[in-house]
């Protein structure tokens, strides 16, 4: 399920150019926890939430998960508190550099959409 770390890095202008997003994107930077559904809590990966819209979310960690694997994530305050959980499966897996760590750039999208409501108590966050 999981790899270990990438050693590549991507050129993000590739990206950029081929971005086709039907919802906005909002960038957050919240920690979150990811697991495959059914495990423990206290079992997974930590992520950073770098994004997300109604339909889905971009998370940034040091683990690679295939597409279409499913995962649960529990995305977390600024303070650090637990806010919601949230179901998606992986669409893509993309190689990245941050902060001196080899990464993945994790694109998910969510089993359930948010409503608009629901975005926007997690963007006050």
């Amino acid at each position: 399920m999981t790899e270990p770390n990438p050693i590549k890095t991507r050129d993000s202008r590739v990206s950029r150019l081929m971005e086709r997003r039907a919802f906005i994107r909002y960038a957050m930077e919240n920690d979150a926890d990811c697991r495959a559904p059914g495990v423990l809590k206290d079992a997974g990966w930590m992520a950073r939430l770098l994004n997300i819209s109604c339909t889905g979310i971009g998370l940034l960690m040091r683990h690679r998960f295939q597409p279409g694997s499913p995962l649960e994530v529990e995305l977390q305050t600024r303070a650090g508190e637990r806010r919601r959980a949230l179901r998606v499966k992986v669409t893509h897996a993309t190689a990245e550099q941050a902060d001196g760590h080899a990464s993945w750039l994790i694109g998910c999208l969510l089993v359930k959409p948010l409503e608009a409501e629901e975005l926007h108590a997690l963007l006050k966050d």
